[in-house]
C-alpha cells in the first residue's frame, strides 16, 4: 500500500501540469463540448444494473496488468485533486467524476476507462479532450484522454467510499489499475 501511495504521488509530480483542475467551458472551448454520460453498475464480473444513461464498463472480464498506471482522477464534484485532498461530496446531487488515463506501455489511448467503486463498475465517456497531457508527455496522441462520469442523485450510499481508476490498455486485453482514492457523501 505505502508503495502505491509514493507510486501514486510520483506520477502526481511528473504530471503535475495535467493533474491541475481544469476548467470545463475553457476544455469546452478549445476542443468541443464534454461528452456526458450516466453509469452502469455491475456487482460482480458479469452482472449489469444500470444507474442512468449508460457508458458500458468494459473492465469486468479483464485481468489487472502490474504496472503502475497513466491516470488522474481530476475532481469529484467540487473537490478538485481527490487522491491528495480527500473531501466530502452532497449525495442528493448528480455526482460528477473526471479526469484522464493512457495506456502508459503503449503511450497511447486507452480503449476506455471504467471506475470501480466500493466493488461495483462505472463505465465513463472517454476520448475528451486533454491537450495538457499530450503536452505533459511530449506525445501528441495522448490528447483524447479524458474521462468523465455523472452518477444519478442517490446512487452512493452516505458514508465514505472508495474509488479506484482501471485504465483499460489500448488493446483491450487488461487494465491498469490506481491506488484507492477515498471521498465521503453525505
Amino acid at each position: 500500500m505505502r508503495t502505491q501511495t509514493l507510486a501514486a504521488l510520483a506520477l502526481a509530480g511528473l504530471m503535475a501540469g495535467c493533474s491541475q483542475p481544469k476548467d470545463r467551458n475553457a476544455q469546452e472551448d478549445s476542443g468541443g463540448p464534454l461528452r456526458t454520460s450516466g453509469a452502469t453498475a455491475t456487482s460482480g464480473p458479469s452482472s449489469t444494473a444500470p444507474a442512468g444513461p449508460v457508458a458500458p464498463a468494459i473492465s469486468a472480464s479483464l485481468k489487472p496488468r502490474p504496472e503502475f498506471p497513466a491516470f488522474y482522477l481530476d475532481r469529484i464534484n467540487q473537490i478538485h485533486d481527490p487522491l491528495k485532498t480527500p473531501g466530502t461530496v452532497d449525495g442528493n446531487a448528480p455526482i460528477e467524476m473526471s479526469g484522464f488515463g493512457y495506456d502508459v506501455v503503449a503511450k497511447a489511448p486507452a480503449k476506455g476507462i471504467d471506475l470501480d467503486i466500493d466493488g461495483q463498475l462505472f463505465g465513463t465517456t472517454y476520448g475528451s479532450p486533454r491537450p495538457d497531457v499530450a503536452s505533459a508527455a511530449k506525445v501528441p496522441a495522448l490528447t483524447a484522454t479524458g474521462y468523465q462520469v455523472t452518477l444519478p442523485p442517490g446512487a452512493l450510499k452516505a458514508g465514505p467510499h472508495q474509488v479506484v481508476v482501471r485504465v483499460v490498455a489500448a488493446d483491450g486485453q487488461s487494465y491498469y489499475q490506481s491506488p484507492v482514492i477515498h471521498f465521503t457523501v453525505r
